[in-house]
């Protein structure tokens, strides 16, 4: 969405970033679904990264792909990041590791990332891309929050994962 953030309260409420990158580059390349770098406080509330990167350089991140400063506050958020190949070294589902104690997490669940099963962020609640679909994913955040953040078609015609938007169906307990 931005390559860089220099606002002091830079907010993301109810986006759904769906990409595809090839990254070639010979650095980090700080890539993500949202931003590429922040400078300062940023919020994502009730977002879904769901990005695939593919190329020869990693450090690609679902949501951040670096923190310079500030922290990074994901509440009721989803990111379903896949990194292949070389692209996968250092590629986290969140934000870089590095700066772990830059983020702030909660309510929010995430398919793990390769890198991410080596070094993970304080409060993240990884899952699977099968409880993402079913639904589960969307009751839990919305039982957690008290209200709807997501709605998600199933069965004929599903949504492959929860939207912010009430255009879909409202996800109950089977």
């Amino acid at each position: 969405v931005a390559g860089y953030s220099w606002s002091a309260n830079t907010k993301f409420e109810n986006v759904v970033s769906i990409a595809e990158m090839q990254v070639d580059w010979t650095g980090n390349a700080s890539n993500s679904g949202f931003l590429g770098i922040a400078k300062y406080n940023c919020t994502f509330t009730g977002c879904v990264s769901a990005v695939k990167f593919t190329g020869n350089q990693g450090y690609n991140q679902g949501f951040v792909g670096w923190m310079s400063g500030g922290l990074a506050t994901i509440k009721n958020c989803i990111s379903i990041a896949e990194a292949t190949g070389t692209a996968a070294n250092a590629s986290y589902s969140w934000g870089n590791t590095a700066n772990a104690a830059k983020f702030s997490i909660s309510n929010s669940y995430s398919v793990a990332t390769a890198a991410d099963g080596s070094s993970t962020l304080s409060n993240a609640t990884y899952t699977t891309a099968a409880d993402i679909a079913s639904g589960k994913v969307a009751y839990n955040i919305n039982q957690t929050a008290g209200t709807t953040v997501f709605y998600q078609n199933l069965g004929e015609n599903a949504d492959a994962y929860p939207v912010p938007f009430n255009t879909h169906a409202k996800v109950y307990a089977n």
